[in-house]
């Protein structure tokens, strides 16, 4: 993540509020959408890397892991993350996974992969891969360009370097040495309970829309269509 324009102004560029009610809604999104995926044993060793203001680690922590660290290039979101008592450095991802004696359980990516060139991918995917231990996962989650609203999604942020789909963000984590990937749609809750259990049966006839009009257009194989995709590689 070289010469990465977040570094001075990250929550300018996001908008972020910092709230506690935006700590709850993102809590409760990865409740619902990483829960399932996540390791049963706590004390193991956790990597956010690009973990922003530490929304997915106060998510690791409300879940009772122990053993959780993140790193980031924004000054901002390294006071941020330290006031909430969570354990941060400001660290380049590329320099970081170089360095580190570390090896680690679990590597998380959220909304990391679409900002790093493309000519990097597979060397940045290669080094996540060296710091994992036997039977390690690494979570990536990025923008699906297989949404519907995909283009804005790519072309709202100018940091943006690279959009993926299921098939290609497959494609460089096998280039990267990963051979069981898993990819997983991501739904978004409206965080109202009576509205949270009727979005995936929305979801579902949507996707199942999407699933035709692209076999229309002889586009076999397609099953995420969430803004958001998550792969598992382990």
């Amino acid at each position: 993540m070289k010469n990465n324009i977040y570094e001075e102004n990250y929550n300018k560029t996001l908008n972020y509020k910092n709230s506690d009610k935006e700590t709850s809604d993102y809590i409760n999104y990865f409740l619902k959408n990483y829960k399932k995926f996540m390791p049963p044993d706590k004390g193991i060793n956790i990597l956010d890397i690009g973990c922003g203001n530490g929304l997915f680690l106060e998510f690791l922590r409300n879940q009772e892991y122990k053993e959780i660290f993140g790193i980031d290039l924004s000054p901002e979101n390294i006071e941020i993350c330290k006031k909430k008592g969570l354990n941060i450095s400001k660290e380049d991802a590329f320099s970081f996974l170089n360095k580190t004696k570390k090896s680690f359980d679990l590597i998380v990516m959220n909304d990391i992969i679409e900002h790093i060139p493309k000519k990097e991918v597979i060397q940045l995917l290669k080094l996540v891969r060296s710091k994992l231990n036997k039977d390690g996962i690494v979570l990536i989650k990025t923008l699906n360009m297989s949404n519907p609203i995909s283009l804005d999604t790519l072309y709202c942020d100018f940091t943006h370097e690279w959009g993926y789909t299921e098939k290609s963000i497959k494609q460089v984590c096998a280039f990267a040495g990963f051979e069981n990937i898993e990819i997983k749609n991501l739904i978004i809750y409206p965080n109202i309970k009576f509205l949270d259990w009727i979005f995936p049966i929305l979801y579902k006839l949507i996707k199942l829309k999407y699933k035709i009009v692209f076999t229309f257009y002889g586009k076999k194989g397609n099953n995420t269509f969430s803004k958001n995709l998550l792969c598992i590689a382990k």
